[in-house]
């Protein structure tokens, strides 16, 4: 339930504030539907609150992150990505790598 209203909220403008907090929430999965919500948004002003998730614990959550700041794209997102470029999870890695390839 709780992920269906992440999504939801992510097709409300006034929504926006709400998932950033989100992405801090226990859940992986919660913040995974809020990574992927703020960069469904394609607005440049999300790509600082998604930065903070290509470090998170969870890789089903970087990779979302990764696939957000794809979406959105621009120099800040290039930026963000190319420091993640070395990252310990092959997955991240290829994910970024592809994202770059195509920025």
């Amino acid at each position: 339930v709780r992920r269906t209203a992440v999504t939801a909220l992510g097709s409300m403008e006034l929504g926006q504030e709400k998932l950033k907090s989100l992405l801090e929430d226990k859940d992986m999965w919660v913040r995974v539907h809020a990574v992927r919500s703020l960069g469904n948004s394609l607005r440049q002003d999300m790509l600082e609150a998604l930065a903070p998730m290509l470090r998170d614990d969870d890789i089903p959550v970087v990779l979302a992150a990764v696939e957000s700041m794809a979406l959105i794209g621009g120099k800040d997102a290039f930026a963000s990505l190319s420091a993640i470029a070395n990252h310990k999870d092959e997955a991240v890695r290829k994910a970024a790598s592809e994202v770059l390839e195509g920025i």
